[in-house]
């Protein structure tokens, strides 16, 4: 922990950069309606557990591979490519990144091994600048917005009546007892038919 605070990184961004690093994949697919959605069949889902304390991760993807495609080497490229994507965006250690290829869709294209090695591994990532905040002169400050002529802001105050409350005369409260009816008593059934 530095002096200036902590850095969180939630399981649902790590799970945004799992499911763009396994989509990046050649062979991969989405298979599944919003129903499938909710029965849990579709694909990609991913299981993701951060924890902080000690910077490390667990992954559990379930994803559908196109077919033709060696789906083994489909597989063991979105292993890799999540391990290195996570690893360089996050800083988290991957403990344990489990594929489980769910469903074999028959794709547009056939996908060969040439082609997963000819995908990047990681994504080009453009550098973060920071512009070092300046500090303004007290000279220029004095000059800034508060030297700026107001106007005059004029409240009208209208003479309004309060609304006049009228109680009524105080009457002394009658009481009442309350005898609960058991469900079965004769009283009962005799208020019911009354009501019917």
């Amino acid at each position: 922990m530095s002096e200036r605070g902590r850095i969180f990184i939630t399981e649902r961004a790590v799970s945004r950069i799992v499911a763009a690093a396994a989509q990046s994949v050649p062979g991969t697919t989405q298979v599944g309606k919003a129903l499938d959605r909710i029965a849990a069949r579709s694909f990609p889902r991913y299981d993701v557990l951060v924890d902080p304390e000690r910077g490390v991760v667990s992954i559990e993807a379930f994803i559908a591979v196109t077919w033709p495609a060696p789906v083994t080497r489909v597989a063991e490229e979105v292993r890799a490519t999540i391990i290195d994507w996570v690893t360089g965006m996050t800083g988290l250690r991957v403990t344990h990144c489990n594929i489980l290829v769910g469903a074999v869709i028959k794709g547009e294209q056939r996908i060969t091994a040439e082609l997963i090695d000819a995908t990047p591994d990681l994504p080009a990532l453009r550098p973060i600048t920071v512009r070092e905040p300046q500090a303004i002169p007290p000279a220029v400050i004095a000059e800034g917005p508060s030297q700026i002529p107001l106007r005059p802001i004029t409240v009208a105050t209208t003479k309004e009546q309060a609304p006049q409350v009228v109680t009524a005369q105080q009457q002394p409260l009658t009481p009442i007892t309350v005898t609960p009816w058991h469900p079965l008593s004769p009283a009962q059934e005799e208020a019911e038919r009354r009501v019917r």
